[in-house]
């Protein structure tokens, strides 16, 4: 439940054998030729902030998938297996930025969003299009 951000591996007696790992060249030549796989874990959650209304809402209702939908109504996704979290704002800004600062605008979203987060896995239901 707790993403660690800026965790290093220091490997001082060269242990796992990547001591020059950064200061070799890439061979271009000797890449894996198969391609990647079509479901790729992503190593940071991503989630949805929600107010204490919605979260309500999601509990009373007994379901246990949510329809993600645009600002006009469209649904574009279902969120499956929903699971709610609270929204730990001062944790996840000092771990991500080390500084809580209210003018930086990421920062300042993060503290804008809700007090509970959404996660689940995500079925899309059409291409996401952003029509600019």
């Amino acid at each position: 439940e707790t993403l660690h951000f800026n965790s290093v591996l220091v490997d001082p007696f060269n242990v796992t054998g990547n001591k020059l790992r950064l200061e070799t060249k890439t061979d271009f030549d000797h890449f894996p030729e198969h391609p990647p796989n079509l479901r790729v874990n992503m190593p940071i959650p991503i989630t949805l902030s929600c107010t204490e209304f919605t979260k309500a809402r999601i509990e009373e209702s007994g379901k246990t998938d949510v329809a993600l939908v645009t600002r006009m109504g469209k649904t574009v996704a279902i969120l499956r297996d929903v699971e709610i979290y609270n929204n730990r704002k001062e944790e996840i800004v000092t771990r991500m930025f080390g500084v809580i600062d209210m003018d930086h605008p990421y920062i300042h979203n993060i503290y804008m969003g809700g007090d509970y987060l959404l996660g689940g896995e995500i079925e899309l239901l059409d291409r996401i299009k952003y029509n600019d």
